[in-house]
């Protein structure tokens, strides 16, 4: 099994992982990303680079949804006042 490969299927994992509404807004963007990428990735700069992929979508990606539902927050608090 090449590194590409097991990537790709950690990266299936790690996006499945996500909150069913994220994965309704985002899901078949993210696959596509993931499938996309991760041969081109793994080309250019090997194991350094798939880590950094899957970092991103373990870690940046998370963050990312939380400070979007924070906003919303904020708005209906807003409205709310």
């Amino acid at each position: 099994m090449s590194a590409s490969s097991v990537c790709l299927n950690l990266y299936r994992r790690l996006a499945s992982a996500y909150p069913h509404e994220f994965r309704m807004r985002y899901g078949e963007d993210l696959d596509r990303l993931g499938e996309d990428a991760i041969p081109e990735v793994s080309r250019r700069y090997g194991l350094p680079g798939l880590a950094r992929l899957l970092s991103d979508i373990a870690v940046r990606l998370p963050i990312m949804y939380l400070l979007e539902m924070r906003q919303d927050v904020v708005y209906a608090l807003r409205v709310l006042a």
